[in-house]
Formats: C-alpha cells, sequence, structure tokens
C-alpha cells in the first residue's frame, strides 16, 4: 500500500513516480493420481492476479534522489492476470528412462482495468483468446559401460 514506483520517463528527461498500491493473487488447485509406482497423472489448475492502482499524485525524480510534486497526469494502472491448466501424464519406461506428455490451456491478459473486483476480473480474462500447447519429452538413460561393451 502506498509504495513509491517508476511511472514513466517522459521526453524532456524528467523521471516520474507515483504512489501505487500493489496486489497479488494466486489461486492454485492441483492433483496426482499415480496408477502405480512408475506410471501417475497430474492436473493443476494455477490463477495469478496482480492489480497495480496508483493515485492521482505524480511525483518528478530530482537528480538529488527526492521526489518533487508534478502536475503530470496518465493513467498507467496495471491489471496483470494468468490462468493456466496443466495436464501431465508421466511414465518410468526403464531406469532413469522417462516418457511425459504435457498438455497446457492458458490465458493471459493485461490491461488497465484495475479497478475490477475478483469475479468481473475473471470474466474479462476468460473473454480472452486461449492458448494450447502439447509437449512430449522423451529422456533415455545410456549406460556407457553397457555401451562400449556392446560395441
Amino acid at each position: 500500500m502506498n509504495e513509491l514506483g517508476y511511472v514513466n520517463e517522459l521526453e524532456n528527461g524528467n523521471v516520474i513516480f507515483g504512489k501505487r498500491d500493489v496486489e497479488n493473487i494466486t489461486n492454485t488447485i492441483a492433483g496426482k493420481l499415480s496408477f502405480n509406482t512408475k506410471s501417475s497423472l497430474s492436473l493443476s489448475f494455477r490463477y495469478y492476479w496482480s492489480p497495480v492502482t496508483y493515485e492521482d499524485n505524480f511525483y518528478t525524480l530530482n537528480t538529488d534522489g527526492t521526489l518533487e510534486n508534478n502536475s503530470y497526469y496518465d493513467n498507467h494502472n496495471i491489471n496483470y492476470n494468468i490462468w493456466n491448466l496443466d495436464l501431465s501424464y508421466s511414465w518410468e519406461f526403464a531406469p532413469g528412462s522417462q516418457l511425459v506428455a504435457l498438455y497446457r490451456n492458458s490465458i493471459f491478459n493485461e490491461d488497465d482495468l484495475s479497478h475490477l473486483d475478483f469475479g468481473k476480473n475473471l470474466d474479462n480474462l476468460f473473454n480472452e483468446p486461449v492458448t494450447n500447447n502439447i509437449s512430449l519429452k522423451f529422456i533415455y538413460y545410456l549406460d556407457y559401460n553397457k555401451l562400449k561393451t556392446w560395441l
């Protein structure tokens, strides 16, 4: 609350600071289902929200490090949101060797609507386009000593 932070640098070289309120909210739900000691399925949801709201007073940074009132005004509020859903399957098919399949669904939004309450902010986020990623990771352990005897 009432944190002083960098806002902008003007064309004349003046650096503008402002008083701001910063919040960081993280909601996470995760679960794991193990089929046996070598195979499991994991699901996690994560929602991160960080609204930054500036007061109406802005300041110029002086060369001696002090701040002086400034008539500058612009909206520099930030409303940062990210939503992830991760579904992964992991299988250890041999000692030290693993196959991991991951599906990620994510939504990102950054705007200046830091005044929104939690529910309206979440509705605003889900109006953004969704990004879907699928990845596959294959790790195979090679025992150099055994490989050397085969060659």
